[in-house]
């Protein structure tokens, strides 16, 4: 009966598992899964030893009973092929897994945003109620609010299930949002810093081009942790005169020799991504020793608010590189 279904619902995250999933890429390849396949392994590891994964997704991966074709499971299936263990967790087709335990089934995302939309309605109606009952002392108007509150979790429950493991939302401050929690997964309290800095808000209408940018951050992050040893980083995003300027500096062990001709360390990646966008990507000396990656790109659509910057502004040939955390 339709009264008996329950919606799937994605785990919840510890910051910790949060910090492992920011560093798995969305493309992976030889330059850049290694630090990859060590973060989904720590990830897989640590909902499983919390029992955080419901049990129906790890029958679905672990029992034969459940398999959709040749009685065989997903395990069993990369068993079969010589990945046993912990090189399971390892492997680069284990993410699609990996996200079903995370998220549950994927739903077509239209029909998750008709249900955004009627929750939505649901909300304003809440809200209006509630505005109404305050002019009652006699009757309780909390429970409006209460109501309200649950709907605002029930939004965002829908759209985490609509938008899977996409970092970054569809709305304009998503990029925002998607950079600042890169920064916090990526500190922790004994070891490396990373701080997220921004000025003065960069609003974008397109997701692609944001996506593209947060994967060139969340590259140039885990690039400064496994590659450069850094104990600061910094993420920095600017707009002026329309153009948006991504920059991610370190103090570690600073530009690689083959920085002009880089094949490993994800810097192919980073340039393949920026040129997607239309957008240049630049590796620079940091203030203070380490590098600076910096992308810049003049996006089709900002949600900007108005650019009345001077046209000099656009102009001035000194650069400048963000400040390392103390």
């Amino acid at each position: 009966m339709m009264n008996d279904y329950v919606a799937p619902k994605a785990v919840e995250l510890t910051k910790e598992e949060a910090g492992h999933l920011a560093r798995i890429p969305e493309d992976p390849s030889p330059d850049n899964w290694h630090d990859g396949a060590d973060a989904m392994e720590e990830l897989a590891l640590s909902l499983l030893e919390r029992e955080a994964v419901p049990e129906i997704r790890l029958k679905l991966f672990r029992d034969p009973e459940y398999a959709e074709t040749r009685n065989k499971s997903p395990e069993q299936h990369f068993e079969s092929n010589g990945v046993r263990g912990r090189a399971i967790l390892r492997a680069p087709h284990f993410i699609e897994y990996l996200r079903h335990w995370i998220n549950g089934p994927d739903l077509p995302k239209q029909a998750i945003d008709g249900l955004c939309q009627i929750l939505c309605a649901a909300k304003f109606r809440a809200a209006t109620l509630g505005q109404k009952l305050r002019n009652f002392p006699l009757i309780e108007g909390g429970d409006a609010e209460v109501i309200g509150a649950l709907l605002d979790q029930s939004i965002e429950q829908a759209r985490g299930m609509a938008y899977g493991l996409n970092p970054v939302r569809a709305e304009p401050d998503g990029l925002m949002e998607a950079l600042e929690q890169l920064a916090t997964g990526a500190s922790t309290e004994s070891g490396p810093r990373c701080v997220c800095h921004i000025p003065k808000p960069v609003r974008m209408a397109d997701r692609s081009t944001a996506t593209h940018l947060y994967r060139i951050a969340q590259e140039a992050v885990q690039n400064a942790l496994k590659h450069g040893g850094a104990k600061n980083i910094s993420i920095e995003l600017t707009k002026r005169a329309g153009i948006v300027m991504l920059a991610v500096a370190n103090d570690g062990a600073g530009l690689p020799e083959d920085a002009g001709h880089a094949r490993g360390m994800g810097l192919r990646n980073m340039r393949r991504r920026a040129s997607m966008i239309g957008g240049r990507l630049e590796l620079l000396p940091a203030n203070g020793g380490g590098v600076c990656v910096i992308c810049k790109v003049r996006p089709a659509e900002l949600e900007s608010g108005g650019d009345h910057e001077r046209q000099e502004q656009l102009t001035k040939k000194r650069r400048k590189t963000p400040r390392l955390p103390r």
